[in-house]
């Protein structure tokens, strides 16, 4: 049996924001909802802990695609191995924050979007491998740093 789930239009994850989150301002919530790309449970995981920061560090590492800093992706490797679930998290963080730059190139037109998407499936792959297996986070992320780094070298930045 498959079960399809689509993300929320933007009304549907003020509202369930809004009540999730009664004392958050709105201005947060929009944050949120950009961050999740739609996703409510990620909007919600957002919200508490870690969150918030996973998802900054995700769009450096897209930002920083071209020339990435290891020390602190060693770092950002570390801190995932002491947080619950955060590779996992970090791992849809990014790919999320990928997503929603692949698409919008996509929007205004833009050529050779092919080989982002190619490297955007093989993060969801590798993430979901990692979280499924266990795996080093440190490793994880230097892997997606080079992926991202081959990419931006070859396609250009998004």
């Amino acid at each position: 049996q498959r079960l399809e789930l689509r993300t929320h239009d933007d009304a549907a994850m003020d509202k369930a924001l809004a009540l999730f989150l009664p004392d958050m301002k709105a201005a947060q919530r929009a944050v949120l909802m950009r961050l999740s790309g739609g996703s409510l449970g990620a909007a919600l995981i957002l919200a508490t802990g870690d969150g918030e920061a996973l998802a900054a560090e995700a769009d450096r590492l897209i930002d920083q695609a071209g020339q990435p800093d290891l020390l602190a992706l060693l770092a950002l490797g570390d801190r995932l191995w002491r947080t619950r679930d955060g590779l996992e998290q970090f791992g849809v963080f990014l790919t999320e924050a990928l997503a929603a730059r692949i698409r919008a190139r996509a929007h205004h037109g833009a050529a050779g979007l092919d080989r982002w998407v190619h490297v955007l499936n093989r993060l969801e792959h590798g993430f979901g491998r990692a979280a499924a297996l266990n795996l080093e986070p440190r490793l994880t992320i230097l892997s997606a740093a080079r992926e991202l780094a081959v990419t931006a070298r070859n396609a250009g930045h998004l």
